[in-house]
């Protein structure tokens, strides 16, 4: 009741507007929020992978060959003490 007798004290407001309609589009997309959590999830991304690349590539006691002949060599040594 007490909407009707506002809408006849009122005679503009007959037809209330959503402030939905005075927004821009990329807010009205929510493109905005969009774009910022594709930047976290990728920010979280890089840093899962460089942690495991950190932990599981590590190389603890390997050596670090340069060139082929060089793991040659080293191959065969290895070969020699079996």
């Amino acid at each position: 009741m007490w909407w009707l007798e506002f809408l006849m004290r009122h005679p503009k407001h007959l037809h209330p507007r959503s402030p939905v309609h005075d927004l821009r589009t990329h807010e009205f997309l929510l493109l905005d929020v969009f774009a910022f959590l594709a930047a976290v999830f990728l920010l979280l991304a890089y840093v899962v992978v460089k942690m495991v690349r950190c932990c599981c590539c590590r190389g603890a006691g390997k050596e670090k060959v340069s060139s082929a002949a060089e793991f040659k060599h080293k191959y065969q040594q290895r070969k020699k003490k079996d």
